[in-house]
């Protein structure tokens, strides 16, 4: 009996001690590291400036790079302890893959200059305006960088895809996009003078269609989901960059946000085809980070889908389009969220 207690007594020590020692190292193991962010609008702080929330304010304070305070980036980086010095966010507003790839790939760079292929460059450089616009000179500058930063980081979050699925199909079917944020809206406030009334939208359809005007549905879902197959080729493009700059490098890959959840564009209608759309995005980002991606067992996914946005104001609101760019980014509650969810596996 001595004996076999003699035997527990070592079993619990040495699990003690091991778990003692894993607690350490965890709690530890980041102290000093290079964290890094390839990321889009939400890593990048959108909407989060010590600003009035309103679009046309928040546009001016575009992040540029910056760890904007309240951003899961921020929180993930200070709670970790990772060097702040050899850390860097590459996050910019309305990027996606190609954008990336853009100044991390001469060659696709090339291949996008081909003129069969100038309108994909036209829709790309309409995603790279606005931050270009508000730091004249930003891309040229981050691509002088982001390739030292890629080298020497230890974690690397690619927060990427939201735009591939979502902006750039808008974009691509609208082709004006200047009439699609201006003149949808400017024609309710007009109406809404010279008629003293405009007509209430009733049912998920009548939403719809106001969203999209005379696009066809089926082929705006067609839309997305080509893009969707560009998307899976350039995630995988771009990892392929990340591994040959930094093959040590451990990735983790987000996942997309459930922005449009319990939306009610008007009165008593809740439904809206975006909300369909957003759910196939999760599903699409998902299955081919976690399967379908040549570099599925070597990333880690993380979940995102319980993050949401704001909540919205009603469609009829002739500031929608205006307002909705800002809400459909998280809030400073859902990047805790964000943050909770990548501190679970980091």
């Amino acid at each position: 009996m001595k004996r076999v207690l003699a035997i527990m007594m070592a079993v619990f020590t040495l699990i003690t001690m091991s778990l003692s020692t894993a607690f350490a190292k965890s709690a530890t193991s980041y102290k000093g590291k290079s964290l890094v962010i390839i990321g889009d609008s939400i890593s990048a702080g959108f909407g989060l400036a010590d600003a009035p929330e309103d679009t046309l304010t928040q546009a001016l304070l575009m992040p540029h790079g910056e760890w904007v305070e309240g951003s899961w980036s921020q929180i993930v980086r200070d709670k970790k302890g990772f060097d702040k010095a050899t850390s860097f966010n590459c996050s910019r507003s309305m990027w996606g893959t190609t954008e990336f790839l853009r100044i991390l790939d001469p060659a696709y760079e090339a291949e996008l200059c081909e003129p069969e292929n100038a309108y994909d460059m036209y829709v790309s450089s309409l995603l790279m305006t606005p931050t270009e616009v508000t730091k004249p000179g930003d891309a040229r500058a981050f691509a002088a960088t982001i390739k030292d930063a890629i080298r020497q980081a230890d974690v690397l979050v690619m927060e990427i895809g939201s735009n591939d699925l979502f902006a750039r199909p808008i974009l691509e079917l609208f082709a004006y996009p200047f009439y699609h944020a201006f003149g949808r809206q400017a024609a309710v406030a007009v109406s809404a003078v010279t008629q003293q009334q405009i007509k209430t939208l009733d049912t998920p359809e009548e939403v719809t269609k106001f969203l999209l005007g005379k696009t066809d549905l089926k082929e705006f879902r067609a839309q997305t989901e080509a893009d969707g197959k560009v998307w899976e080729a350039q995630y995988d493009r771009l990892l392929d960059i990340v591994y040959a700059l930094n093959p040590d490098v451990k990735v983790y890959s987000f996942g997309m946000t459930r922005a449009f959840q319990n939306m009610e564009l008007t009165p008593g209608v809740n439904w809206t085809y975006l909300e369909e759309l957003n759910e196939n995005g999760i599903r699409h980002m998902k299955n081919w980070i976690t399967k379908g991606s040549k570099y599925s067992k070597r990333t880690t996914y993380v979940d995102m889908s319980n993050v949401s946005g704001y909540p919205f104001d009603y469609v009829l609101w002739p500031m929608f389009t205006y307002d909705m760019i800002l809400d459909i980014h998280p809030p400073v509650s859902e990047h805790k969220k964000i943050a909770q969810n990548f501190l679970r596996v980091l």
